[in-house]
């Protein structure tokens, strides 16, 4: 095969008519459709993940609104505090998963450290059932992202 050859056979066609040009180092691309089926995506590979990071969201968005409601906010700042945060770095966490970005363990590891903060704090808090039920919900996500890291 010629350079020629060999620039050509490393442009593919994208769907809508584009094209790209892959670097000349990818050398094991799919070259029919049945490999390109047998590929699985990022996400699906890691749905229970993903699902732990969306519970863990939900859940931690819930307990920041309801702790606002509560007589003694004051009292409930640093829980809404992390609520805020450990929501935010599950969102992140999962586009990185969902996306199968190289730096996903990074930001899993950090996850994790937040979902145990989260879920320590809520923990002090588990008279309320918004609290208790996000601290359940940080540990599974917490589980979920070291066993992630561990994949």
């Amino acid at each position: 095969m010629g350079k020629e050859e060999e620039t050509q056979a490393l442009i593919l066609q994208l769907q809508g008519g584009n094209y790209i040009q892959l670097p000349t180092e990818v050398r094991s691309i799919p070259t029919n459709r049945f490999q390109l089926l047998s590929l699985q995506p990022m996400h699906t590979q890691n749905q229970a993940l993903l699902d732990a990071l969306n519970a863990c969201i939900a859940a931690c968005e819930h307990c920041a609104t309801a702790c606002l409601q509560e007589q003694d906010v004051k009292m409930m700042a640093r829980c809404i505090s992390l609520d805020r945060d450990c929501a935010d770095i599950c969102a992140l966490t999962a586009r990185f998963v969902a996306r199968g970005s190289e730096h996903a363990p990074h930001v899993m590891k950090e996850c994790a450290e937040l979902c145990k903060a989260c879920g320590d704090e809520c923990e002090k808090h588990a008279h309320m059932q918004h609290c208790k039920e996000c601290a359940e919900a940080c540990r599974r996500c917490e589980q979920a992202c070291r066993q992630g890291m561990a994949a």
